[in-house]
């Protein structure tokens, strides 16, 4: 036992890396982040009632998160902050597994232990973990099939290879229940193995017994979501196919996976030193690549501030981490332009090196006993994560994909990368490779610390409102606060896509300085009062004191006002 434990010291470590993180980040708020309101009453309802209870706003199924936040909730009573321990412990089990599977990848423990690091203390995995948004429970699922299958791929007899296939498919039916695309991993991923082990016929047989009893699993599980009341289902594909959603696909597409660059850039820069730069064929045509890759992202985008890093948010953008629904008036800008463009040249520039570096030679024997040969790996991931871009492209034709959805993508790219660089350059990434982990580190926990902070001054202003007898339903303290109060007031929201009708106080705000985000959304919400960064906005202080609070990034003290929602006629 001892030996198998010190075996997992790096995967343990990068587990622990997470729980490290908690101290730092402070990530006590007594509201949730994003949309997590929504899921955290499901769960609340779950543990109260029994019965899971949709309330309008949930398009994932969320299955067994809910029940796993129920068991919290039931251990340790109702908080948002014990929701969010419950999402630490399954991206710790992530972080596990996902060094583990890099390494039965063919990564050595240290590569795999560094590629793992810059997943797991991204500026966008961090923020993550500390929600209850469905993205960790639904890479978790991921990662566990990838790794039964690895399990199943390097098994010494048919029979337990039939055990890892049988589980990687019926966990992933079961598991994929938190977010529907999770089941890519029964419907791509387990068929991709098959498909290496098909000389094998007892596995075979196996395997699509497995698959077909999955199947039935995700369709029993499709039949039962279909009819639960208040559920906010989306169609695989919206609309007819028009030039304008085409050009809006491509856009979109593009500026998701340019995004992807800026969070493996720890595993990306190492590869530039190591070019012959004494070639000068070599530095012109990666200096000529980096730009016509800047040329090409510039003429799609059509606009200069749309290509420099991060393009996407919400999750990381110019602004800082969980930036999706700020109150009125921006929060204070974290990357000016000129380090935005810094971090897009370095990304386009290690983009197009790791390019001219891939044409080497490889320095070790990629056909060694125990590593797992190329072409199984590629079909392994490739139709994978063809099929989950696929699926991102139904959403980016109405504008509707976000940063968080690049977590499975950004594993298989660093998967892919450390492979490379190990076989191409080096056995071992350069030990400097932990500085950038710390720069990328401290920017990631300094930015979700600030986050926090400033949602607990919304708080806190709201708070104070209420102590004055002002009811939340009269409090525009921004979505997190919004959505709470409207479900707990009229228990469900309305999902803004199905074009609501505007409320009865919507006329009267149209020439307002400000408007509540997703308004349309929050039934029984009258808003009389709003918070605001700046002093002046919307209708102008009311006479209560601003509620301080300090960031870490960026300029320290900062303030939130309270505010009239209109300006007096």
């Amino acid at each position: 036992m001892g030996t198998a434990i010190w075996r997992r010291r790096w995967a343990l470590m990068c587990a622990l890396a997470l729980l490290l993180c908690v101290p730092v980040v402070r990530p006590w708020l007594a509201m949730g982040t994003v949309d997590d309101t929504s899921y955290a009453r499901s769960a609340q309802l779950l543990e109260q009632t029994g019965h899971i209870v949709y309330n309008g706003w949930a398009a994932p199924m969320l299955g067994w998160q809910l029940y796993w936040g129920a068991l919290f909730i039931k251990l340790f009573g109702f908080s948002f902050d014990v929701l969010r321990m419950s999402t630490l412990l399954v991206a710790m089990v992530s972080a596990f597994l996902s060094q583990r599977s890099m390494v039965r990848s063919g990564l050595t423990e240290w590569n795999a232990t560094l590629a793992t690091l810059t997943l797991v203390i991204s500026p966008l995995f961090v923020p993550l973990t500390f929600s209850f948004m469905t993205d960790i429970g639904g890479f978790f699922v991921l990662v566990v099939c990838f790794y039964a299958c690895l399990r199943a791929l390097q098994a010494d007899s048919d029979g337990s290879a039939c055990c890892w296939i049988a589980f990687a498919a019926i966990s992933n039916a079961i598991g994929g229940t938190v977010r529907q695309t999770s089941w890519l991993g029964l419907l791509i991923m387990v068929p991709s193995t098959l498909w290496l082990m098909r000389k094998r016929r007892k596995v075979l047989g196996c395997g699509l017994l497995s698959i077909l009893l999955g199947l039935l699993i995700v369709a029993g599980a499709m039949h039962w979501y279909k009819h639960q009341p208040r559920i906010f289902p989306e169609p695989i594909w919206r609309g007819p196919l028009t030039v304008n959603k085409v050009r809006n696909i491509v856009q979109i597409i593009t500026r998701s996976l340019f995004d992807t660059v800026l969070f493996v850039l720890p595993l990306l820069l190492p590869f530039l030193p190591k070019l012959r730069w004494r070639n000068r064929n070599l530095w012109l045509g990666t200096l000529s690549g980096a730009v016509i890759l800047s040329a090409v992202f510039f003429l799609i985008q059509r606009q200069p501030e749309a290509w420099l890093l991060p393009t996407l948010g919400p999750y990381l953008s110019e602004h800082g981490a969980l930036t999706a629904f700020a109150v009125h008036g921006m929060r204070p800008l974290l990357l000016p332009d000129a380090v935005r463009l810094v971090l897009t040249m370095l990304a386009i520039c290690g983009v197009s090196g790791m390019f001219f570096t891939l044409r080497r030679r490889a320095v070790i024997d990629t056909h060694a006993e125990g590593v797992m040969p190329w072409r199984s790996l590629c079909l392994l991931t490739a139709p994978f994560v063809a099929a989950y871009i696929a699926l991102m492209m139904s959403r980016a034709s109405v504008d509707m994909v976000f940063d968080r959805y690049l977590v499975p993508l950004l594993f298989v790219a660093l998967l892919v990368m450390g492979r490379a660089y190990q076989e191409r350059i080096s056995r071992r990434l350069p030990r400097y490779t932990f500085v950038l982990l710390g720069l990328m580190a401290a920017f990631s926990l300094g930015a979700t610390h600030d986050a926090f902070a400033f949602l607990r001054a919304n708080l806190a202003a709201a708070r104070q409102l209420e102590a004055r007898g002002v009811p939340d339903t009269a409090i525009d303290a921004g979505w997190e606060f919004n959505s709470w109060t409207a479900l707990q007031t009229s228990g469900y929201l309305l999902p803004f896509e199905r074009g609501n009708s505007f409320p009865d106080w919507w006329p009267a705000l149209t020439n307002a300085p400000c408007l509540p985000g997703y308004a349309e959304s929050l039934p029984g919400f009258h808003p009389k009062y709003t918070l605001t960064s700046v002093p002046d906005g919307c209708g102008g202080q009311i006479g209560i004191p601003p509620v301080h609070y300090r960031q870490w990034l960026g300029r320290h003290d900062q303030t939130v006002y309270i505010v009239a929602s209109d300006r007096p006629h």
